[in-house]
């Protein structure tokens, strides 16, 4: 590793990190995650090259590193990106939406776990379908608040971050 340099993250499929320096610290590595039991990886499935873990010349006390969503070198979602979004997607489906409210759920989920020129519009869009819905569908609450992007969560905020009534 060279200094100013990014080591290599083990992240199990869900999503939960095991080793933020994987390369550094092999003795933390491990072939299944502790938390549920999932194999482990430590390059993209689609381009097979490295998920950039913590910087090697920065040490910190207290920090979590997350997982990151999308890999840097071929834009593809992790693993454990896609199962969101396809928890996510099943969720809506199960649940008593209108067709309309659906459709905006199902065709907006991607642009709630990215930031992209469209965040917004779907922010905006998901709000008022999330404040006529949030008494009966608090899963969904819960889901979107564990699955968007920062910016996301910062325009979800008067939705999602207050509890059902």
């Amino acid at each position: 590793m060279r200094s100013g340099g990014y080591d290599v993250a083990q992240v199990c499929l869900n999503g939960h990190v095991i080793n933020a320096r994987s390369e550094g610290y092999p003795e933390k590595n491990a072939k299944f995650c502790p938390d549920c039991g999932e194999g482990t990886i430590t390059t993209c499935q689609d381009c097979s090259k490295k998920i950039r873990g913590e910087p090697t010349d920065v040490f910190s006390i207290g920090f979590t590193f997350p997982a990151p969503n999308y890999c840097r070198e071929c834009g593809k979602p992790y693993p454990w990106t896609q199962r969101k979004i396809e928890a996510f997607r099943e969720l809506v489906d199960v649940l008593s939406l209108n067709k309309d409210y659906k459709t905006v759920m199902l065709d907006g989920i991607t642009d709630i776990v990215r930031d992209t020129p469209r965040t917004e519009v779907v922010c905006v869009k998901f709000s008022r379908i999330i404040s006529k819905l949030k008494q009966q569908e608090p899963q969904l609450i819960s889901m979107l608040s564990n699955i968007a992007t920062d910016r996301a969560k910062e325009l979800l905020s008067g939705v999602i971050s207050a509890p059902p009534t």
